[in-house]
């Protein structure tokens, strides 16, 4: 499982894909994970990313990645919810929002929850221009490089890896033979 996350990462990054779809699926990636799961925030979130031009496989893998990590975070989503919530300026709108119906059940007024939203709210744009620089630059530098490196050649003019090679070329054309 763990190989076939990597394998998919490395083809993400190799592939034709546009930067910007990889870096919207990290920054996707990093907010869900900040969000607790059990509320109907992380699923309209959830649901909002098939709609926009994102690479799923690097959010799901960056969300696999984070997850585990972001029960640390949690102190700083508590202090930044706690904050937000107990403004005495947004009372009055916190009140509102709470009684439409069904909108309680985003959870928007537990502390993490909130300090998670907006944490990731604001880390999401800085997050996907990071990454779609760090894609571009990987393809015009370091693959540049790996590719013209005499290991790289070598591997690729193994028997075993040429044959392989070849075999998904032909399945990649005729998948896309119109």
């Amino acid at each position: 499982m763990f190989l076939k996350s990597i394998i998919k990462l490395f083809k993400a990054l190799n592939s034709n894909q546009n930067p910007k779809e990889i870096g919207a699926g990290v920054a996707f990636g990093v907010w869900l994970a900040l969000l607790p799961s059990q509320n109907l925030l992380w699923v309209l979130i959830f649901s909002l990313v098939f709609f926009l031009r994102t690479n799923l496989g690097i959010m799901f893998i960056i969300l696999a990645l984070c997850k585990p990590l972001a029960f640390l975070c949690d102190p700083l989503l508590h202090t930044l919810g706690y904050a937000v919530l107990t403004n005495k300026n947004l009372y009055d709108f916190f009140t509102r929002l709470y009684n439409v119906p069904f909108l309680f059940l985003t959870r928007f007024n537990n502390t993490i929850v909130c300090g998670a939203f907006l944490l990731g709210l604001l880390l999401w744009i800085p997050v996907f221009l990071v990454f779609t620089f760090l894609v571009k630059k990987y393809r015009d530098t370091l693959m540049v490089f790996i590719q013209n490196s005499k290991i790289y050649k070598a591997f690729m003019k193994s028997p075993l890896i040429s044959s392989l090679y070849n075999l998904a070329k032909k399945t990649k054309d005729i998948s896309s033979a119109p």
